[in-house]
């Protein structure tokens, strides 16, 4: 009886540590960063998400074990975002809700969105939605004469990724174009949606 008590707790012990190493090595337990709770993004249409993103992501790609951005199931404003790598460990982000692109084409002043670059390791997931609003540079009447063309942003930017899955992402009304990859190695997509309202 005294040998299967110590068998049962030393088994019971094992699976505890094992559990805590496996949270610690940014499981759900750990390595989780929500940017609404941890930097204060605020979900109103109109506060730019920009600041808790980038802030979430240096702390983030700083961590020597893997992690998990978090933007939950709400609709943000983003003006811009680059994230830049390389990362020190495999990074996640996760995005739930819907992020939207500032409707004059006018507020860009480069030709992308958001931009991932030079980062291993990387997924990129949640059933978020990424609105470029780009009805309101569709109506524009034509490029001759204008800045504004040449600067138009494309919603989301993959360069030089390496080791990469982008899953269940929906880019909606890109200004330009939906996505573009450039110098990508072992990047993937699955159920990866482009629609144009």
């Amino acid at each position: 009886m005294a040998i299967q008590f110590n068998f049962v707790s030393s088994m019971l012990i094992l699976a505890l540590l094992s559990i805590s190493s496996v949270e610690g090595q940014g499981g759900e337990g750990g390595g989780v960063i929500d940017v609404v709770a941890k930097f204060g993004a605020k979900a109103d249409e109109k506060t730019d998400l920009s600041k808790p993103l980038l802030d979430a992501w240096k702390e983030a790609c700083a961590l020597t074990s893997p992690s998990k951005i978090v933007i939950p199931k709400e609709i943000y404003f983003l003006s811009k975002a680059t994230l830049d790598g390389p990362c020190k460990a495999p990074i996640k982000l996760q995005v739930e809700g819907t992020v939207m692109a500032p409707a004059d084409p006018g507020a860009f002043k480069e030709p992308k969105w958001i931009a991932f670059n030079r980062i291993e390791n990387f997924k990129f997931s949640g059933g978020g939605v990424f609105d470029g609003q780009g009805t309101t540079a569709y109506k524009r009447e034509g490029c001759k004469g204008h800045d504004y063309c040449g600067l138009l942003p494309i919603n989301l930017r993959f360069d030089f990724l390496t080791n990469a899955k982008i899953q269940d992402i929906t880019t909606k009304d890109n200004k330009k174009f939906h996505a573009n990859v450039l110098g990508c190695k072992k990047h993937y997509f699955q159920t990866f949606h482009h629609i144009c309202t």
